[in-house]
């Protein structure tokens, strides 16, 4: 008949005879085994060894000192959920019980004589030294220490204190040292499925694969199910802007140059890299003197061509040969006057004007002075402030997304958590070879606001919204891209 058949009996089944005090401990020790070796965790036994030992034995204060794992200190206390690891108590009872270890027999001290009576071969002296020092530090009138050994290793200590002048009985404490072996199997089991749970498998066969499996499934399978279902979610059924982009620059819509309109050394610049200017203004003039030299010949030799025609034309009444060389003369007369023309004409490109109203982008330009420079040879190279774009260098494997007219986004070095709104203009139609970026294509994108306070040479990242997709679909991509620049090496 089982103990719950019992429980569950009419009283009638159950015999009232007198129960001896030996055969009542007899029970209550039993059910106290039963107990600890029947408790979840270690530290469940540990609960059970100083609070629930009461129904066998008496005390005050009871205490368990631990020598599991190669150490040895106070692992719990009667009435203490929780040990408060900076009081005096547990500093002198993890001091204690480093002691102790070695005592594999049960004792109990009521006086100080009683204690220096102890044979030294089973309490040696620094034994009794420390067990003086904490009879002195807690006041208590008794101390009994039960041992709780198995295969001759001490595992722990049961400490009882008594404060007043009432000690156990004989009977109570026999019960314990009887019992003691049970605690002990019961503590060192609980010891090693927390510690080392692959041993305690071992000894349970028929719960070795199955049951842990089980248990981890019943305990965590709800957490893990309604992660799988987010997870699904996010991948699959939550759409994200998918963006490509990478580095960008602040570059000109067009490029306007100044240019040299006719050759020659320059002679004075009126500009610096930066300067405004604006339409028709001169940003630099050509040396004259070469030309005017040339105007000045031509027109010397202009004006005696003139003299010569004059005089054969008045004499060639007397000499009819004089009339073709006036004619002669005549000619060499106009050539030299569209010639002189044709000079004077010049002088309007000695000065290098601005094409538009904007900034002077070139670097060093003051410098350019006394250089020579050929006909339509560019001087320098003005930017029109509201005429500016973003070059963003898109990599080769993420371009073929990437369409005129989408929208995007640049966040500038100086200021990388404001975002310009830009549309796609153009995408080049050829990859360009990058150091350290390798090939990619230049995509250039408008500014949505012409007054947004952006110069030229400006760097940051660019990202363009190409479209809506899954998380999946974005990943699933990206990894396809890696594993075939992967696979190539092998």
């Amino acid at each position: 008949m089982t103990q719950d058949s019992i429980a569950k009996a009419p009283d009638k089944a159950v015999s009232r005879e007198p129960v001896d005090e030996r055969q009542r401990l007899l029970v209550l020790t039993l059910e106290l085994a039963r107990r600890l070796l029947d408790a979840e965790t270690l530290d469940d036994v540990f609960y059970l060894l100083t609070n629930d030992i009461r129904t066998v034995i008496e005390f005050d204060r009871s205490f368990f000192l631990a020598h599991l794992g190669g150490r040895s200190g106070l692992v719990a206390a009667n009435n203490q959920a929780m040990l408060e690891k900076k009081a005096r108590f547990f500093q002198e009872l993890n001091t204690l019980a480093g002691r102790i270890y070695r005592l594999a027999s049960p004792l109990f001290i009521s006086d100080r004589a009683g204690l220096e009576d102890l044979p030294e071969d089973k309490v040696p002296p620094d034994l009794k030294e420390a067990l003086q020092v904490y009879l002195d530090f807690s006041a208590c009138k008794g101390l009994l220490l039960i041992p709780l050994n198995l295969r001759g290793q001490t595992l722990g200590h049961l400490l009882f204190e008594y404060l007043g002048e009432e000690f156990p009985r004989q009977v109570n404490v026999i019960s314990v040292l009887n019992a003691a072996p049970f605690f002990a199997s019961a503590l060192a089991q609980k010891w090693l499925q927390e510690t080392r749970p692959a041993v305690m498998d071992l000894t349970l066969p028929a719960k070795r694969r199955g049951s842990r499996l089980f248990r981890f499934i019943r305990s965590y399978g709800p957490v893990f199910l309604v992660a799988a279902l987010f997870l699904y979610c996010l991948l699959y059924l939550v759409p994200m802007d998918h963006e490509v982009g990478g580095e960008a620059q602040v570059v000109p819509l067009y490029r306007h140059m100044a240019f040299c309109q006719m050759d020659g050394l320059v002679a004075r610049i009126n500009v610096t890299e930066g300067s405004p200017v604006r339409q028709g203004d001169v940003v630099a003039s050509l040396d004259d003197r070469e030309l005017e030299f040339k105007i000045l010949t031509t027109q010397r030799d202009l004006n005696a061509v003139a003299q010569e025609a004059l005089l054969l034309r008045k004499s060639f009444a007397q000499d009819i040969a004089k009339l073709a060389e006036s004619q002669l003369a005549e000619l060499r007369k106009k050539s030299l006057a569209a010639e002189l023309d044709y000079l004077q004409w010049q002088r309007q490109f000695l000065n290098i004007r601005a094409p538009v109203s904007g900034v002077v982008l070139t670097k060093d330009v003051e410098t350019l002075v006394g250089k020579k420079f050929a006909a339509g040879e560019p001087f320098c190279e003005i930017a029109v402030p509201g005429e500016l774009l973003a070059e963003i260098l898109v990599p080769e494997e993420r371009i073929a997304s990437v369409k005129a007219g989408q929208k995007a986004e640049l966040y500038l070095n100086n200021d990388p958590l404001t975002g310009y709104k830009l549309t796609v203009k153009e995408v080049a139609p050829k990859a360009d070879v990058v150091p350290r970026l390798g090939s990619v294509y230049r995509v250039k994108a408008l500014f949505a606001d012409n007054k947004a306070p952006v110069k030229v040479g400006m760097k940051g990242i660019g990202k363009i919204h190409v479209r809506e997709a899954n998380l999946w679909t974005i990943l699933s991509q990206r990894l396809a891209t890696r594993w075939n620049q992967l696979s190539l090496y092998f």
